[in-house]
């Protein structure tokens, strides 16, 4: 009984590696041996259509994470960049849940140098396209994360009543405390109107390169997406690190503003902050 046991063992462990690394499984004669051809398939086609079923579950995987990059890249093209990350990164788990977690930054070390000629190339895609698929991958990654990742419904948050009521002192000093779900992203290319194009069923035009700011938040289960100006988003990230706003203004002129009074009232209307401290 052991003996079959070790050989039904090892039986199975050559059909997982003969179906999830190709490679490992050439030789036809030595499938032959393993496996039996049927009257309509030889054993190495046979064997093929698990391999070809496991591939395109993967490949369903990455469609679903990143529709707007497959749409934008194409799906020849984006088969390929997601076959040289499989090859990289095969999966190593029972579950294929995060199989597709580093894949932007695989696409980021990866990725051909950008050209330094301004004009777009055959594909219609800009010269630096490298940095616009880059962007849409981390993009699309990080509203995957948000959704799935913890929130703020279970807790109380900040109101814009809260902020409002606190005195000049009092807002001055306070300290914020993020959300969980609080995402803050800076991007080469408002990457964010390309996603909502996909998502709305429009073929996306593809935008000009322009420095981009955009936070990502959850508000009762519903992934936001912000854009913000330059200014705005330095302010957000010092509060994030638990800055005061007496220390995040510090070298200007550290007067709460009507303007700064506003802008914190409006991020906590939309579940940026759990709570606030006196410091």
């Amino acid at each position: 009984m052991g003996d079959e046991r070790d050989d039904l063992t090892a039986l199975m462990q050559w059909m997982q590696r003969a179906i999830t690394a190709p490679d490992a499984a050439r030789d036809g004669e030595a499938l032959r041996a393993v496996l039996h051809s049927s009257p309509e398939l030889e054993a190495p086609a046979c064997l093929g259509v698990y391999q070809r079923a496991y591939h395109a579950r993967l490949l369903a995987v990455f469609s679903v994470e990143y529709p707007a990059l497959r749409q934008v890249l194409g799906g020849e093209v984006f088969t390929a960049f997601v076959a040289d990350y499989l090859r990289h990164n095969p999966p190593r788990g029972h579950s294929v849940g995060q199989l597709a977690e580093n894949f932007p930054r695989h696409l980021a070390d990866t990725h051909p140098p950008v050209p330094a000629s301004t004009a777009p190339d055959d594909s219609g895609l800009p010269h630096d396209w490298p940095h616009l698929v880059v962007d849409l991958a981390f993009f699309e990654r990080t509203v995957a994360e948000v959704y799935d990742g913890p929130g703020s419904e279970e807790q109380s948050v900040l109101t814009a009543s809260d902020v409002l009521a606190l005195s000049d002192a009092q807002l001055l000093d306070a300290r914020l405390t993020p959300s969980p779900a609080l995402r803050l992203m800076e991007f080469r290319y408002p990457v964010h109107h390309v996603v909502r194009d996909v998502r709305r069923g429009r073929s996306p035009e593809l935008p000009r390169p322009a420095p981009t700011y955009i936070v990502v938040c959850r508000e009762d289960y519903r992934v936001t997406t912000d854009e913000h100006t330059a200014g705005a988003h330095v302010l957000l990230a010092h509060l994030t690190r638990g800055h005061s706003l007496a220390e995040t203004l510090a070298g200007a002129q550290r007067v709460a503003s009507r303007e700064h009074r506003e802008q914190l009232a409006r991020w906590a209307s939309t579940a940026y902050f759990l709570a606030f401290a006196q410091a």
